[in-house]
């Protein structure tokens, strides 16, 4: 009996689908249809999104290339730059240390020639306080000997 009411049953079920399927199968068939195009949309969207995503990716490569590459060049300029200008630098240090060298030389010179004149002839203290205080001024890079004369010579004038 069992059996009879499990027959029952699966026909009873079995009848609703029918009408279920009479009814709303019209509008399942359409909701399927609308599904699997938006699905078909979509996966369409992600499969160009994705070519796009590749193309902009291969063009930030390149731009990346392109900077790099310039980055490069402006770094070999820079360099050659630096070096030309340290190479004018040491020539221009050089000369000066060439002047430099000859200001001391001539310097010498006086000083030597001075001490020289002052061991061939008595000098006074005052001309020897002249000499030394004209020396001091040359040191100093001051040019008032003319003046310190004058004013020696009104001194013993006086």
């Amino acid at each position: 009996m069992a059996k009879a009411q499990d027959d029952g049953s699966l026909k009873e079920a079995d009848h609703i689908n029918q009408i279920r399927d009479i009814l709303l199968g019209p509008q399942k068939r359409d909701y399927d249809q609308k599904f699997d195009s938006t699905l078909a949309d979509i996966r369409k969207s992600r499969e160009e999104s994705r070519q796009r995503s590749d193309e902009l990716e291969g063009a930030l490569k390149a731009e990346i290339a392109t900077l790099q590459r310039a980055l490069d060049q402006q770094t070999r300029q820079l360099s050659t730059t630096i070096q030309e200008q340290t190479a004018k630098l040491q020539q221009l240090i050089s000369q000066n240390e060439e002047k430099i060298r000859s200001v001391k030389e001539q310097l010498s010179k006086d000083i030597e020639s001075h001490v020289a004149a002052l061991r061939d002839g008595k000098v006074s203290r005052d001309v020897m306080a002249e000499l030394l205080q004209e020396l001091a001024l040359k040191l100093k890079g001051v040019e008032i000997v003319g003046e310190l004369r004058k004013a020696t010579r009104k001194g013993q004038g006086d």
